[in-house]
């Protein structure tokens, strides 16, 4: 059960940085989608991840990219491309805030999703933090949902299929190694999206190459640990940790954009981060009784 409890932290920590990464991702694409055709942003993104994730693989060795899944793989990769086309196309028109905030939604479609189709454990106190962070959530963002535009309807597509293409990673890792699934993905994602970037090709500026670059790195590193979090533990355990991205989204928002964040963002934000802890904290607790002897 030590393993077990490892593994769960290990999963934690992985998704905690893939949160971060996601929201970075975010703010750039966010520049970068107002300025150039979401085809185009995407296909330069999955083709510089791709190229990013090279020297990875070539230290690894090729044999880590055998699939034996290749279906569900060619499946996950063009349902993430899909909701990348989505993403980048909704991020001009909609505040990081409540990109952020509207994108929780996949952590509701990802758990139930999982106790449906993946059999994980369906325990109380799992669905009890994951309210604790959707009410953080709502304390951050009480003021803004007057109105719903079309944009915020498509940012809820994108976690949907966002969603759907992280229950198929879980499937695959069971069989794949991790490093095999990013290959993939950034190998099909940029073959599914090279025609629709042929057709709205916009030249872009030396400053967009060098954040397209940028993009892309950070996208095969997020890839990466977003793996490794689902290989490692169940999604009941590693969804509190996405509640963190309404948190990097404050912090981002202060440093880039210079937004300063109100006193509910500061209220919700450490209602999120304690429900990552007890996550952590409850994990542990559970893993040292069971290996426990049970008193007479």
């Amino acid at each position: 059960m030590a393993e077990k409890y490892k593994n769960n932290l290990l999963g934690i920590i992985s998704a905690v940085i893939a949160s971060f990464l996601v929201v970075l991702m975010g703010a750039i694409g966010k520049k970068l989608g107002g300025e150039l055709s979401p085809f185009v942003v995407v296909f330069l993104y999955s083709l510089f991840s791709f190229i990013a994730f090279l020297p990875v693989l070539a230290k690894r060795g090729g044999a880590q990219i055998r699939s034996q899944v290749p279906g569900l793989q060619a499946l996950r990769a063009f349902v993430f491309a899909l909701a990348l086309v989505m993403w980048f196309w909704a991020l001009p028109k909609i505040a990081l805030a409540d990109m952020t905030a509207i994108g929780y939604s996949s952590s509701l479609f990802t758990l139930v999703g999982a106790i449906l189709f993946l059999g994980e454990a369906s325990k109380l106190w799992r669905w009890t933090v994951l309210a604790v962070g959707v009410a953080g959530m709502l304390v951050i963002l009480k003021p803004g949902f007057s109105e719903v535009s079309f944009a915020m309807v498509v940012i809820i597509a994108v976690s949907a299929a966002m969603a759907l293409a992280r229950l198929i990673n879980k499937v695959v890792t069971r069989r794949d190694n991790p490093i095999g699934l990013v290959f993939w993905h950034g190998a099909l994602t940029t073959i599914y999206t090279l025609p629709t970037a042929i057709i709205y090709w916009q030249s872009p500026t030396n400053e967009q190459w060098i954040w397209l670059i940028l993009l892309g790195a950070l996208g095969a590193i997020q890839q990466l640990f977003s793996a490794w979090s689902i290989k490692y533990a169940d999604f009941g355990i590693i969804e509190p940790a996405n509640f963190l991205k309404l948190v990097w989204a404050a912090g981002l928002g202060f440093a880039i954009f210079g937004e300063i964040p109100s006193i509910t963002t500061i209220i919700g934000g450490i209602v999120i981060v304690g429900s990552v802890i007890y996550v952590a904290k409850r994990e542990r607790r559970d893993a040292r009784d069971l290996v426990l002897p049970t008193p007479l």
